[in-house]
């Protein structure tokens, strides 16, 4: 996730270079990637299943790999 790591570190430098930008500054750096990356996990989570239920509705439960025989 190195995208992650760069637009992070991006932010971080603007934050410090603007402190009014942060106004409870009650998040530590480190939270704040810590909640960042577990978004960007719950997000391709809630994608997966997204594409899950429109598969399932459009095939009626047709499995996506069927067990080999």
């Amino acid at each position: 996730m190195k995208f992650l790591d760069n637009y992070l570190k991006k932010r971080i430098k603007e934050l410090d270079e603007h402190p009014e930008l942060n106004k409870n500054g009650k998040i530590s750096q480190e939270q704040a990637k810590k909640y960042f990356k577990y978004f960007v996990v719950f997000l391709l989570l809630l994608a997966t299943f997204i594409i899950l239920a429109i598969h399932v509705s459009i095939y009626g439960g047709a499995l996506i790999f069927p067990p080999l025989m």
